[in-house]
């Protein structure tokens, strides 16, 4: 913000000196070439038509402003926007390897007392799931275009359907409710999916074997719930690194994030914005 008035205050101070400039000399000019027929007439022409241009200028300084801030704001916008992408993806990246050694520590440590079937397709699963996310955010990086940066209007159950073909897998294990609307919201996609990823992630993570998905529109704002039944295992418990993130992805979609925990339910209820009119 401070980076934004430094720059829109020195653009005015370069357009007010440009701009007085002009006007000092265009009204010197035209008093010079009238005055040596009559000075009266010249001295009197020259105010009107000093007081005029001077109207005209500041309207002209008005219009060069306006459209500097549309500019600047566009640009400082696209750059935050590129620096926050970048953010996201180390912080997602982080968290995924973080969660698969946490996995990988618990199946070893289970493994050195007793050998289990069960462990060890869990860590299949669990390295095979991994990989795919791995690939997935490997394959946004190097398709990466500054385009990609930008808003567009998508359905939020275009968006939860995409997410969960990664959970084809847990699908199997996990009972998953839907009732999705088809719902537009203005966003980013691949921040948008990033996000969904996140809170879909932590609904299956720390399920006891259901997961309720719903969206539609509440008071004309559009809204995505998702909803688990609490686990009673202490070893499916983490540190909640995936919803920080999640928050901090969604305070630069201008998403509103709640989450509460009711009657060994964990509610994740998140409010999306609309294409305004000025978007």
């Amino acid at each position: 913000m401070k980076e934004k008035i430094s720059l829109i205050l020195r653009f005015c101070f370069i357009i007010g000196c440009a701009f007085l400039c002009l006007w000092i000399w265009s009204c010197a000019y035209f008093f010079m070439k009238i005055s040596p027929i009559d000075p009266v007439y010249a001295y009197e022409s020259a105010i009107l038509f000093g007081a005029s241009l001077l109207f005209w200028i500041l309207g002209l300084s008005v219009l060069a402003v306006v459209m500097f801030y549309e500019l600047l704001v566009r640009y400082v916008d696209q750059r935050e926007r590129a620096y926050r992408f970048k953010q996201t993806i180390s912080q997602v990246l982080s968290h995924k390897f973080g969660n698969f050694l946490v996995t990988q520590k618990l199946n070893l440590s289970i493994m050195e007392n007793r050998f289990s079937q069960d462990v060890l397709n869990r860590s299949k699963r669990s390295l095979q799931e991994m990989e795919a996310e791995f690939k997935d955010i490997m394959k946004v990086i190097e398709e990466f275009r500054h385009e990609h940066l930008g808003k567009k209007v998508i359905t939020i159950e275009e968006i939860v359907r995409d997410v969960l073909k990664d959970y084809h897998q847990r699908v199997s294990e996990v009972s998953v409710k839907l009732r999705l609307q088809n719902t537009a919201v203005f966003v980013n996609p691949h921040e948008a999916r990033i996000f969904v990823q996140l809170i879909i992630d932590n609904a299956f993570r720390y399920t006891g074997g259901r997961v309720y998905i719903r969206s539609g529109v509440f008071h004309r704002r559009p809204y995505l719930v998702v909803v688990n039944d609490i686990s009673r295992n202490p070893a499916t418990y983490g540190a909640g690194m995936g919803l920080i993130i999640a928050r901090n992805i969604a305070s630069g979609l201008n998403i509103s994030l709640t989450t509460a925990s009711r009657k060994d339910r964990y509610f994740v209820i998140s409010f999306w914005p609309r294409k305004r009119w000025f978007d």
